[in-house]
């Protein structure tokens, strides 16, 4: 964008991200079924003990976002006076993770982590080999964390219908 105070007016925009889910086919053993014979309801609440080794969910997803503006202003008075370019830039990185686990079929555990983080770059226009250096170190690093959140859920449900009397 130009006008009659703008020489130069840019922005590049860049964003990208990938998620990823995994949800396994959840198979529970029931190590007494086939131990306990008897056909009394009060042992149901036995003979239905189960447990489960593989998490029921896995995700992870990762956003970035970048913007870069370079703004120069004309020398509208013709006085030689230039002022230099100014900038605005920012580069961030989102990451999200979480895992739910049912190690029976009436315990869930749930566990998410969200972390966004801010990628560093020196000062200026990234034009020499150290600027753009500096910059992937810092991407490769995951960038500096500016919020974490985390979530942890558990629930249990009581198997009361298993007990005859209830």
């Amino acid at each position: 964008r130009t006008d009659a105070y703008t020489q130069s007016d840019k922005k590049e925009t860049y964003t990208a991200s990938v998620q990823f889910a995994h949800a396994p086919q959840v198979k529970y053993m029931y190590p007494f079924k086939k131990m306990i014979k008897s056909r009394s309801k009060y042992l149901d609440i036995f003979r239905d003990i189960n447990f489960n080794l593989m998490p029921s969910s896995l995700t992870f997803g990762m956003g970035m976002n970048r913007q870069f503006g370079e703004l120069q202003l004309r020398d509208v008075f013709n006085d030689g006076l230039q002022t230099p370019p100014t900038y605005n830039k920012f580069f961030t990185m989102n990451r999200q993770w979480g895992i739910r686990y049912n190690p029976f079929k009436s315990v869930s555990l749930d566990f998410n982590s969200s972390t966004q983080a801010r990628v560093d770059e020196p000062e200026g226009r990234l034009d020499t080999p150290e600027k753009k250096q500096e910059m992937w170190s810092n991407f490769w690093g995951f960038g500096r964390p500016t919020n974490y959140q985390h979530r942890f859920n558990a629930s249990w449900n009581l198997p009361l219908n298993k007990i005859p009397f209830l």
